[in-house]
This record gives structure tokens, C-alpha cells and sequence, in this order.
């Protein structure tokens, strides 16, 4: 457990924990960026998203649906593949692309291994908080994302329900 987590308790958060992101990405230099912008969500790694021969992050439908289809623009077409910026919590940027592969799976690829590896990011044990929102300054699409790990988790959690 990191320092500064709570106590995990019992099924809190909107995955695992007591943890509730806020809904802007805690990173002051994305601040004066962020124009429109989804709540976030949160994602438990599987072993597809920590493998080097994959390089990709999947996301559910639910949450593609729920927080980033609402701030495409017309003519960005995930069929197509829509270029992104990542920033990790430091404001470091990583290009990306956000792509759904055979109209059901959905990925941010294209940089994901190097984004992962500079965290050391494993399956199952680490789970990512996904901001999404649009640049100010030039209307892009941009995902930060930051970490968090649970070594006391060795299975995946059953996903809460959320409303919103």
C-alpha cells in the first residue's frame, strides 16, 4: 500500500478501496489546460495490459461510452484511431492513440509500453484512474493517468456498479 492510502476495508471506491478520485487529475500544471473534461474512472490491469507483445491499455465499453465518447469531435473516428496525449501525474506527456479494434475493443496504444514501464506497472496488483478531457490551448483529446498499488490483491475485483 502506498503512503497516504486508506485502510482497505471492503469494496469503497469505484473499484477497490476507500479511494474516490477527484474530478480533475491532481497534477497543477494540467490545471490551466484542461478545458471540458468526463469524471474519471478507474481500471484494475490485467496481464493483456502489462504484456510487452501487446502494447495497449483496454478499456471497457462502459467506460469508453460513459466518459470518452461524449468529448469526441466530429470527424475523430476511434475506428480510425484518434492521436491523444497522456500525462502521468508528474505532467510528463506520452503520445498515444485511442483506437476500437473490431467495433468492441477499445485501447490506448501507440506509447503504452513506455508508459508502463516507467511505472513498473504489473497486472492485477495496480490499478489506473483515468482522467479524460480536451486541451485548451489546441482542442486535443488528453488522458492523464496515475497508479496505484495493492499488493494485498492477487485476483480481479468484480467491478462496483456506478451511477451517473
Amino acid at each position: 500500500m502506498m503512503l497516504g492510502e486508506p485502510q482497505l476495508q471492503g469494496i469503497q471506491g469505484l473499484l477497490y478501496g476507500n479511494y474516490a478520485p477527484p474530478d480533475l487529475p491532481p497534477v497543477p500544471s494540467l490545471r490551466p489546460l484542461i478545458q471540458v473534461h468526463s469524471k474519471p474512472f478507474e481500471k484494475q490491469l490485467t496481464s493483456s495490459d502489462v504484456r510487452d507483445d501487446q502494447s495497449r491499455l483496454s478499456m471497457s465499453k462502459e467506460d469508453v461510452e460513459n466518459h470518452i465518447f461524449p468529448l469526441l469531435k466530429d470527424g475523430e473516428d476511434p475506428n480510425q484511431g484518434v492521436h491523444v496525449t497522456i500525462y502521468d501525474m508528474d505532467g510528463k506527456e506520452y503520445p498515444m492513440v485511442f483506437k476500437t479494434w473490431m467495433s468492441k475493443i477499445n485501447v490506448l496504444t501507440g506509447g503504452w509500453n513506455s508508459f508502463r514501464q516507467d511505472r513498473g506497472l504489473v497486472e492485477k496488483i495496480d490499478f489506473v484512474t483515468v482522467w479524460v478531457f480536451r486541451n485548451v490551448l489546441n482542442g486535443s483529446l488528453c488522458f492523464a493517468i496515475n497508479s496505484r498499488r495493492f499488493p494485498a490483491v492477487s485476483e480481479a475485483i468484480k467491478r462496483r456498479k456506478r451511477q451517473y
